[in-house]
């Protein structure tokens, strides 16, 4: 079976167990180069990451009713290796490219690592509520080109304030003449902690232009937290659940599209 074909081929027999969600996301890097507004194809220095063609927060939740079984499906068409890790719950491993695995091999786990030109199948089921991410686990490929500089220094980090970080971030608007939004909300002792981490005060919230029904009922800013190679899964219960296919009377792009990100 062809990379691609994992994907689309079709078991003469039905899997078990049974799922009730079957989402695909195709890896890859590209080279946005400064000045530049298409990917470099010639350039080997990638520093932009995504699923299915796209960085967070533009990518699209998956949905998941609680109680139910979830299967993921990831194939690598990039030049790079990427575990891919789970949130808030563990999954086994039930295929690659070369398809389904004996279920005497699958064993728990949060993280598969997909190489290059691999392809990984995960299952697991929905037992925990709520909003839990999955990403790459390399530091950089979660953050693309966040790098938080201001010019050519870095930004502090461990004895920043909140009103010192507000006027680090409103002289990067100034000079790059756009706006930023107040950012996720930080706790009171934060800064007590050693290495206090580097992009709490820099996250900026896109919410509006990145709504689409999958992501009904976020909390507010949620997107200042979601940047590169990642995405979510939402466990939501029944309720819930009804609640965004049928926000706005449109059904889920994610599982009305099944492989592919609106």
């Amino acid at each position: 079976m062809g990379l691609l074909g994992f994907f689309v081929s079709h078991a003469k027999e039905q899997f078990t167990p049974r799922v009730d969600h079957d989402y695909g996301m195709v890896l890859q890097e590209w080279a946005v180069l400064p000045s530049n507004s298409a990917p470099n194809s010639a350039s080997m220095e990638f520093n932009w990451l995504t699923f299915n063609g796209v960085a967070a927060p533009l990518t699209t939740p998956l949905i998941a009713r609680l109680g139910s079984r979830v299967r993921l499906r990831f194939l690598n068409l990039g030049m790079d290796h990427h575990p891919i890790h789970l949130h808030g719950n563990q999954f086994v491993i039930t295929g690659t490219e070369g398809g389904r695995a004996p279920e005497t091999t699958w064993y728990p786990t949060n993280t598969v690592l997909v190489g290059v030109a691999q392809a990984r199948t995960v299952e697991f089921e929905a037992k925990h509520p709520g909003d839990w991410m999955i990403h790459c686990h390399l530091p950089h490929h979660m953050m693309n080109s966040m790098m938080d500089l201001l010019r050519d220094r870095q930004i502090s980090t461990a004895d920043l304030t909140e009103e010192s970080a507000m006027q680090q971030m409103q002289s990067l608007a100034a000079s790059a003449k756009f706006a930023h939004v107040h950012p996720s909300p930080v706790a009171q002792n934060a800064e007590a902690t050693p290495g206090f981490p580097q992009d709490a005060f820099m996250e900026m919230g896109m919410d509006e232009l990145v709504e689409k029904p999958e992501t009904y009922g976020l909390p507010k800013n949620w997107s200042a937290g979601m940047m590169g190679m990642m995405t979510m899964v939402r466990v939501l219960p029944d309720e819930k659940y009804e609640e965004i296919v049928k926000v706005k009377g449109k059904p889920t792009v994610a599982e009305s599209e099944h492989h592919h990100e609106s």
